[in-house]
């Protein structure tokens, strides 16, 4: 948790929002426990960002994930020797279409249990009278919608109530309609797929996928909507394992709990 009263707008661009957060909390902090040898670069932009914390600290973990989450924003660390530092790039990454079917030589992909979202309808509430405003619901493409009657809605029904205040909105520039896509989208990538892959096979080629591609997974007549999220493969395999979905917030989960277990060892 750090302070950053000012820094953000509610409504901003993610990747440059990130970037000033992270250039705040880890280059232009005087906590030499924060301070890091490093430099932040952006690819992308992702204009429609909406936070809406009112409080003056943030969790920068939680703010990594939501972005990643809710816009497909992610981070890529390299090292750079000539200068000893550390490289992160905010990435926005825009690459959408790509098709993986099964008339590849691939293998059955594995599928988590965890494929519907965790909302996938909002009901937007005025802060003062405690009216319902509007309700939108989540569409199988990771759009939204006002007609609960869409054919591709998703159902079961999974609601969140969201306050919404016309004073904030109007001098912060958001919509209804963006609040709303805010607290919905991203949510359909919540499961994990693993995908092997043929090195013989000369049709796809994963090691030019690139992190945040959006891809359609088609196997035996089901069709499923992801992200690339990783690769792994050793020299002596014949097949590179692709994973797909929203696994990266799974590793954060994994690293706060091991964070956790030091600070409780100091205590």
């Amino acid at each position: 948790m750090f302070k950053y009263t000012d820094l953000l707008n509610k409504k901003f661009d993610g990747v440059q929002g990130l970037k000033t957060l992270l250039e705040y909390a880890f280059i232009q902090t005087t906590d030499p426990k924060r301070k890091l040898p490093i430099e932040f670069k952006t690819m992308g932009q992702e204009l429609d960002c909406i936070w809406t914390d009112d409080t003056n600290t943030i969790d920068i973990t939680a703010f990594i994930d939501f972005l990643f989450d809710k816009y497909n924003i992610y981070l890529d660390f390299s090292l750079d020797f000539k200068t000893d530092k550390i490289i992160c790039t905010i990435t926005k990454n825009e690459t959408q279409g790509l098709v993986l079917k099964d008339n590849i030589k691939v293998s059955k992909p594995e599928v988590d249990s965890n494929e519907l979202p965790a909302e996938n309808k909002a009901i937007l509430y005025d802060k003062d009278r405690g009216t319902i405003k509007q309700t939108y619901y989540l569409l199988t493409d990771n759009t939204i919608t006002t007609n609960q009657n869409h054919k591709d809605r998703i159902l079961p029904p999974s609601t969140k109530y969201i306050e919404w205040d016309e004073v904030d909105a109007i001098k912060e520039g958001y919509t209804m309609e963006q609040l709303a896509m805010s607290e919905l989208s991203g949510n359909i990538y919540n499961h994990c797929i693993k995908y092997q892959l043929s090195k013989k096979q000369t049709m796809v080629k994963p090691l030019n996928f690139k992190f945040g591609d959006k891809i359609t997974v088609i196997y035996e007549g089901r069709s499923y909507d992801s992200i690339f999220t990783g690769i792994k493969y050793k020299m002596k395999d014949s097949f590179y394992t692709c994973i797909f979905g929203k696994t990266r917030i799974d590793f954060t989960d994994r690293m706060k709990m091991y964070n956790n277990r030091k600070f409780e060892k100091r205590q």
